[in-house]
Parts: structure tokens; sequence; C-alpha cells
């Protein structure tokens, strides 16, 4: 009952894990001949238990995230350690072997990018610029189905992440807290883009 009285997960979980250990410690030292079908119960109860524990203390920390990622996890703001790995696993990790064009402007766009390091070079409406790494690019594109507003070549080198479009926004569906710290995330890169404009 004890565990219902908190509201963290992490809490709840760790409560709940102690009151077993005494369940079990309760049936084979304070019984005659232990209550077999509650052991067993128990010890599937601590199994389920232990493992939720494990996932959603891996949700809040950094562990297991090589330098790269941990790179990457710097770069966007607002995401959880458990939200940043939802979306690493479906995504691609990319090195460009030579000048890489990613987006055509008025083209469809599959991809949304996120370049870590390297050169960006940007045509759009007949204007040519560049912009610095660890950006977004193809967001407008993603968030509003279009097709992309500029044509877009990553410089030999360049460090990207790529996600595809169908399986990003099916991820972000099924996560709604996700899906909001994702569109915060972009809206802050957007302006970002803005102000350097």
């Amino acid at each position: 009952m004890t565990a219902l009285t908190f509201k963290d997960q992490v809490k709840i979980r760790s409560v709940l894990f102690l009151s077993i250990l005494f369940s079990v410690a309760s049936h084979v030292v304070g019984l005659p001949k232990p209550a077999w079908n509650d052991l067993l119960w128990n010890f599937t109860t601590f199994l389920i238990n232990a493992i939720v524990l494990a996932q959603l203390m891996l949700d809040r920390t950094h562990i297991g995230l090589n330098k790269e990622e941990e790179r990457l996890y710097s770069a966007l703001k607002l995401l959880t350690p458990g939200e940043f790995r939802s979306l690493v696993k479906i995504a691609r990790w990319s090195v460009a072997p030579a000048d890489e064009v990613i987006t055509t402007e008025n083209k469809p766009l599959k991809r949304l990018y996120y370049v870590l390091d390297g050169a960006i070079k940007v045509k759009k409406g007949g204007r040519s610029f560049q912009i610095p790494p660890e950006t977004f690019i193809g967001e407008v594109a993603f968030l509003h189905n279009t097709p992309a507003s500029a044509t877009v070549t990553l410089g030999t080198g360049a460090r990207y992440i790529a996600w595809s479009s169908p399986e990003l926004e099916r991820t972000l569906q099924s996560r709604s807290a996700l899906r909001n710290a994702f569109i915060r995330m972009i809206g802050m890169d957007t302006a970002e883009k803005v102000a350097r404009a």
C-alpha cells in the first residue's frame, strides 16, 4: 500500500521490489513448509518489476550512450534520455563520402536529417548560402508533409543522422510526450535559423 502513495514510478517500483523481497523472506523463514505457489508468484512479480525498474532507470540516465550519441543528446535539447534512445534506435548514422545532396528544392522528401558536423550548403530560390551544423534539415517538409523548401548539399566528411519520415511519424504518434518534445525541439531549431538569417 505504501507504494501507492508515490507518484514517481521509480519510487513505486522500488517499494514494490522491497515488499516482494520481504514477502519471499517471510515464506522461506517464517513458515515450516514454503508455500511454493506463493513463492513462484512472488518470483514472477519480482522479475517483471526488476525489468520495468531497469527500463525506468535507463530512461533517466545516460548509461550506455557512446561518445557520439552523448554529443547528439547534448545538442538535441528537451529530450529525456529514454526519449533520445527511442529516436536514435530508428535512425541511421552516416558520413558524407563526398559532397552529398540530401534535399532538392520542390522535390518530395522521405527523410528528416540532423547534421552534427560539417559544411551545409543551401540553395533556395536562386540564393546560395551556408548554415552551421548542429541543425535539422527537412523539418518543415516533415512537419507539414510538403516538398523540400531548398536544395541542401553536405560537404565531404559531414556527419549526420537520418530518420525515415514514415517510421519517425509512427514513433511520434505512439508517444505523445515524445512528439510534444520533438515539435518544441524543431521549433527552437527553426527559431535559431530565423535569428541567424
